[in-house]
């Protein structure tokens, strides 16, 4: 079994890298293939659960049976989502806010799907992607250990029998996860290390105002004080910057952040 887990983490890397590698990093297509996706999951879930209640008849009693409405409410939460990342497919954030709730509703009523721990671990990669790990990283983490205990120890209230068995299978399913988050943390590093320039000069739309600010916004300076330093407003600041944004084709600082941070910026050719 664990043999089983080693090759699966070690072609799930490989893929990761050799997509990065085809791709090259390019952030418009990442973005549009995360589109497509939830489009194509849209249609097929709505399609799926849309036969399921009209063949099996189940909607005038969806809301009397705890399941059931569990089920309703979750087809609704994952097409909401869907949604969300057909219009901002940059905002990892939602994915992560789906993901916790769902985690925890899945403990509530279905406790011994192994889903649940699937669902966590989903919110922990968005929310590494989307760059917020950085900030507060204590608390974060700590909340998210907690959390990762609560759904081991969650079966104990069905006694010790039934808690040790579904201990194992989400201590596999969880070193599973684990060891892909920590993959694709090893990609990201090496596509720092193999492209570790930044190079502006590229992006001839660029002033070398902007460039000075994309290496501040890349340091973490405030609007504010990026404003202050060139005697303009923030908001003039803030419409700029969603401007360079949208050359460097970043949706947002957080994203830019996240994607950049770290690069070696390159101003003159």
């Amino acid at each position: 079994m664990f043999s089983l887990i080693l090759w699966f983490t070690f072609l799930v890397k490989y893929h990761i890298i050799t997509v990065m590698n085809e791709m090259k990093y390019s952030n418009s297509k990442i973005y549009s293939l995360i589109r497509v996706a939830a489009i194509v999951a849209a249609i097929i879930i709505l399609l799926v659960n849309g036969y399921i209640y009209l063949e099996e008849r189940i909607l005038d009693r969806v809301f009397s049976d705890l399941v059931l409405s569990y089920r309703f409410l979750s087809v609704i939460c994952v097409e909401t989502l869907l949604i969300i990342l057909i219009i901002f497919p940059y905002k990892l954030e939602s994915i992560a806010i789906f993901a916790f709730i769902h985690s925890g509703a899945l403990l509530y009523t279905d406790p011994l799907n192994i889903l649940s721990v699937l669902m966590f671990f989903l919110g922990i990669v968005s929310l590494y992607y989307r760059g917020l790990l950085k900030r507060q990283r204590t608390l974060k983490i700590s909340l998210l250990i907690v959390g990762g205990l609560t759904i081991l120890l969650s079966n104990l209230r069905f006694g010790k029998i039934i808690f040790l068995q579904t201990l194992e299978d989400k201590i596999i399913c969880m070193l599973v996860c684990f060891l892909i988050f920590i993959f694709i943390i090893m990609g990201r590093n090496q596509m720092l290390k193999t492209n570790p320039v930044l190079d502006l000069s590229a992006y001839k739309e660029l002033t070398d105002r902007d460039k000075e600010w994309i290496e501040l916004a890349l340091s973490q300076e405030k609007y504010d004080n990026i404003a202050r330093k060139y005697n303009l407003s923030p908001n003039y600041v803030k419409n700029r910057m969603r401007i360079i944004f949208k050359i460097l084709g970043v949706p947002d600082r957080l994203a830019l952040l996240a994607t950049y941070s770290g690069c070696t910026i390159k101003k003159d050719e």
